[in-house]
């Protein structure tokens, strides 16, 4: 199969993959990352009532017109949660703290600081336009607004305000569950002891499990294979059935041991694509197996995280019914120089900072450690001959 560009192969996941529909319940304190299946209105006004922004005197804004010190008589005292139980009149005041319900014919607050006050009364000199000082019934929503929509991916400010409105529970869909299987004779547990001779510590499978629990995925499964296809299937076949999308690592390109996606053939998987025109990660194979989507990634860690990146959050979005983990672009000026010419579309990580993107000094697919502190992917269009300092650059936000 001829390689592909980047938007083609987007398109054709997009195509391929069918989103979940289930849906359930649950408690708003359950609910945080989970992605909403229904739009939310609000069922009351928020505040409910005018309250007072300060604390103070609430008062009729007319009582302060004309000239001199004005005099105000107080007949009560609102502690937040309190209700008044009289309107004020001519020359009278209610002494009222910051969100308690302003009174009847109340219009305004003259702050403590802005009087004289005495036993039961206080003088001032301020002038105040009508309305300056009070907060109006449903100042931060009105009752019937929306403010949600599906598909949205509920955060800390969403769950609070769901718990103002009074919302105990929302409809979200089903959390998913993917499966991440690492491939490779030569890969072991970071945890398995002294590294031997040959053998290296599987970074990559930690990698992208956390980066999935960074984009709230809490389901997850794992596996590990070794460079056998006999081994390979078995895992694939049991990872398939207990996950909605399962992400391989190795394996995937043209060496003797590189059996993935025999592998998957093997299983009856339906090969969508095979090979990009892109830097790193070009021999990305996705395919669907059992009507769920596999994302088989290259095993050099950076290449395998930008192209999860890329595609990964593409298939995770698809399933999950919402945009809030696609990528987002950006555009910055380049703050280091890159001398190599691309031939293919490439991608390099990088360091934003304000409007300008540092680029570290390696690059290398199979180099992990120079993606501390980035926080982009620069896009660098295919027949680029290089990147000088001031250049504009697209990127990606991670």
């Amino acid at each position: 199969m001829r390689r592909i560009e980047l938007e083609t192969a987007t398109e054709l996941i997009i195509d391929s993959i069918q989103p979940i529909t289930e849906t359930e319940k649950i408690e708003i304190s359950q609910a945080l990352g989970r992605v909403l299946a229904e739009d939310l209105s609000s069922p009351i006004d928020i505040p409910g009532y005018d309250r007072s922004p300060y604390d103070g005197f609430a008062i009729r804004t007319e009582d302060l017109e004309g000239e001199g010190i004005k005099e105000f008589q107080v007949i009560e005292e609102i502690h937040a949660g309190y209700c008044p139980t009289q309107a004020l009149k001519a020359g009278q005041a209610i002494r009222i703290m910051t969100g308690s319900m302003m009174p009847e014919f109340a219009d305004n607050v003259v702050k403590f600081e802005d009087t004289i006050q005495g036993e039961s009364s206080f003088t001032t000199q301020i002038s105040l336009t009508p309305y300056q000082n009070f907060v109006n019934r449903g100042e931060d929503l009105k009752k019937g607004q929306e403010i949600l929509r599906s598909g949205e991916r509920l955060s800390a400010i969403h769950i609070g305000l769901l718990a103002g409105m009074g919302i105990r529970e929302v409809l979200v869909y089903r959390p998913i569950i993917v499966g991440v299987l690492s491939t490779g004779d030569e890969v072991i547990d970071y945890d398995s002891g002294p590294l031997p001779p040959g053998k290296i510590y599987d970074s990559n499978q930690m990698t992208i499990l956390h980066r999935l629990k960074e984009l709230g995925i809490t389901e997850l499964r794992k596996a590990r294979s070794i460079d056998k296809l006999s081994s390979l299937k078995a895992q694939m076949a049991e990872l398939i059935e207990s996950c909605d999308f399962l992400i391989t690592i190795g394996g995937v390109s043209v060496g003797d041991y590189d059996l993935v996606p025999k592998a998957l053939e093997e299983l009856g998987a339906d090969e969508v694509f095979w090979k990009l025109k892109l830097k790193p990660g070009s021999p990305i194979h996705h395919s669907m197996l059992k009507g769920k989507p596999v994302l088989s990634l290259s095993g050099n860690p950076f290449a395998a995280l930008s192209t999860f990146e890329i595609f990964g959050r593409e298939i995770l979005a698809k399933l999950l019914n919402t945009d809030k983990l696609l990528l987002r672009p950006g555009k910055g000026i380049a703050g280091t120089a890159f001398a190599k010419k691309s031939n293919i579309r490439r991608f390099l990580r990088g360091r934003l900072e304000e409007s300008t993107v540092y680029l570290p000094e390696k690059h290398h697919a199979g180099v992990l450690s120079s993606m501390l502190n980035c926080n982009v992917l620069v896009d660098i269009p295919e027949g680029t001959q290089s990147i000088q300092v001031g250049d504009e650059l697209t990127f990606w936000y991670l």
